[in-house]
């Protein structure tokens, strides 16, 4: 299957199980997931496409889907009697739908949760399913970063990554893996990482000079910065001040900051219910 594929079929069929009293089951889920939080965002159209094309020759479910889309009126989580696997298919999905905006609503959570109890699947496995849904996010969110940059602005990213890393003066554990986001923006290269080390080490983000790019960008890059310092669900007095900084390099009002600190911070009250 390839990585984004979002059919139905592709994604569901193969468990035998999948009796038409399941698909439907499944199909009112991941049409009330889309707009659990009351509107159907831009990056969750493609969802609906797939939910519609999976049923186009399935009138009755088709207007069952068109009525949930259009009034916005959840269908209920009941509970439904499934393998482990398929549950954890199902719920794997509906959380890709929710992370697409970069924006996990509380009526989205409480939803996520909702439908993870009928599947039957426990707390703490809704979090590590969630924890894998967020890598994967992340790793895509990087690599898509990375292609909009020239090597100049790379190597700027790479030293702003040490900075937020080490500025509570320790290296989580959570936060190794952006370690190597750091020697993929110089290329692998032993010659610029250990440039990039000592700039981070002996020049401040003041130092390291104002860089320009779009605000859309702009905010990108801080979404991103900020994920890093929120990876071990704390956020310390100095990483936001670390992250203040950067914002006044981009030219990055206040007001648009507090927003996305507030966005990157919702993600991650999943993991405390």
């Amino acid at each position: 299957m390839a990585k984004n594929d979002l059919t139905f079929k592709n994604n569901f069929e193969k468990f035998p199980e999948l009796t038409p009293e399941i698909r439907a089951w499944i199909a009112e889920i991941i049409g009330s997931t889309i707009v659990a939080d009351e509107k159907i965002a831009p990056q969750e159209k493609s969802y609906v496409r797939a939910i519609k094309n999976a049923f186009a020759d399935d009138p009755q479910m088709l207007s069952s889907l068109n009525r949930i889309l259009d009034t916005k009126k959840l269908a209920p989580a009941s509970q439904i009697a499934v393998s482990a696997e398929l549950a954890v298919a199902i719920f794997h999905y509906i959380l890709k739908i929710c992370l697409c905006d970069r924006n996990l609503a509380a009526k989205e959570i409480h939803y996520l949760h909702q439908v993870g109890n009928s599947l039957g699947i426990e707390n703490e496995d809704k979090r590590q399913i969630f924890k894998q849904v967020i890598f994967q996010t992340k790793e895509g969110f990087f690599q898509n970063l990375r292609e909009q940059l020239q090597q100049k602005e790379r190597e700027w990213l790479a030293v702003m990554i040490l900075k937020v890393i080490y500025a509570d003066n320790r290296l989580h554990q959570k936060e190794l893996p952006y370690l190597n986001h750091v020697a993929d923006l110089v290329d692998n290269e032993s010659e610029r990482i250990k440039a990039i080390r000592e700039d981070a080490s002996k020049r401040s983000i003041e130092q390291m000079g104002k860089v320009q790019f779009e605000k859309k960008l702009s905010g990108r890059i801080l979404e991103y910065l900020l994920r890093i310092v929120m990876s071990d669900q704390e956020f310390s007095p100095d990483e936001f001040q670390s992250i203040q900084l950067i914002a006044r390099q981009l030219d990055y009002e206040n007001k648009r900051l507090k927003k996305l600190i507030d966005l990157v911070k919702s993600d991650y009250q999943f993991l405390f219910i």
